[in-house]
């Protein structure tokens, strides 16, 4: 409801019949369903809607707040203030948003379905030989820096398998389409997880991975103007340690708050993920990709995520303690868990 595409009619609708007043938001669960609930209040109105209106919001047993948004569009800003998202301040401008360097891309009901009927466990299936496979990777393989195929039973559509292939030839059986589709996305690439409180991506530098939906794959396309990328792609560790920045969980966070599947998750949609921006800075894309390779190393040692994920914010141009507290609480959760 908050900020679900498929209920943006809803909420243009009512924007247009009523002013949003108010809205109650909690994340505890106070029916017998397992499900989380808001209250939206409305006043019913006869004159023109305004385009930005205030937006008295109750959270928990917390004093109630006041934030500004377009009622016409997402409310999930309402539901990221009051949860404590901080305001990513603007980096320095003039650099590319991260749809203008790489594809960002994630399979539909087609794919999952014929993906989940191909699946087989690798050296188990026919013709499921590491040459003639790729990986089959699921959001609950993605940790922050680091990819838990092999490692532990994963999931998918009701089997649990350990070490999930697709055999890409065999596919054409079950759906040509999703077969041209898949092979597409076997190419070096960022994979991001989606259901997280987050943004956690891994890096398949071989491209022998495919992710399942809702995993996104963020591929380098074209030419990136900026320094760094020598007129050629944008390093994929670059686009790693973008996506894997403190300040880009809170941009994404402010936008898309409500989407999950509980209030803290976040579904991570391409459209949103792709307008991340790069800044136009000497030294940065460097920076990613270097600070990037030092927390793959980090997420297998133990070793100082939230330090690292400074230092990705710190590339962009971007030093706020509010958002990295933020991020560090949720990071440090993620890895205790």
């Amino acid at each position: 409801v908050l900020g679900g595409r498929d209920a943006g009619a809803v909420r243009a609708r009512l924007a247009d019949l009523a002013d949003l007043v108010g809205m109650w938001i909690t994340d505890e669960q106070p029916f017998a369903a397992a499900v989380q609930v808001c209250a939206p209040v409305l006043r019913r109105r006869t004159s023109r809607p305004g385009r930005v209106v205030s937006v008295e919001v109750h959270w928990r047993d917390d004093p109630p707040g006041c934030t500004t948004i377009d009622p016409a569009g997402s409310w999930s800003g309402l539901l990221a203030r009051a949860m404590g998202v901080p305001v990513v301040q603007p980096g320095p401008p003039g650099g590319p948003r991260l749809e203008d360097v790489a594809n960002c891309t994630a399979g539909f009901r087609d794919e999952f379905y014929a993906l989940a009927e191909a699946a087989v466990e690798l050296d188990r299936g026919p013709g499921a030989t590491a040459a003639r496979t790729a990986r089959l990777v699921t959001s609950g393989m993605i940790e922050p820096g680091r990819l838990d195929w092999g490692v532990g039973e994963r999931r998918l559509a009701g089997r649990g398998m350990l070490r999930p292939v697709v055999d890409l030839d065999g596919l054409a059986a079950i759906s040509e389409k999703v077969q041209r589709w898949a092979r597409q996305r076997t190419v070096p690439k960022v994979l991001v997880a989606s259901q997280t409180r987050i943004l956690e991506a891994v890096l398949d530098r071989r491209g022998d991975c495919i992710g399942v939906t809702p995993v996104i794959s963020v591929e380098p396309r074209g030419h990136a103007d900026l320094e760094g990328c020598g007129g050629s792609r944008m390093p994929i560790e670059a686009i790693a340690g973008l996506i894997a920045a403190p300040s880009s969980s809170a941009r994404v966070a402010a936008v898309s708050a409500g989407t999950g599947r509980s209030t803290g998750s976040l579904r991570i949609s391409a459209s949103v993920l792709g307008s991340l921006p790069f800044p136009r800075m000497a030294g940065s894309v460097e920076r990613l990709a270097a600070t990037w390779c030092r927390l793959e190393e980090a997420a297998t040692s133990g070793g100082d995520l939230v330090g690292l994920g400074a230092e990705l914010d710190s590339a962009l141009g971007l030093v706020d303690t509010e958002v990295l507290d933020w991020w560090s609480e949720r990071v440090e959760r993620r890895v205790r868990t």
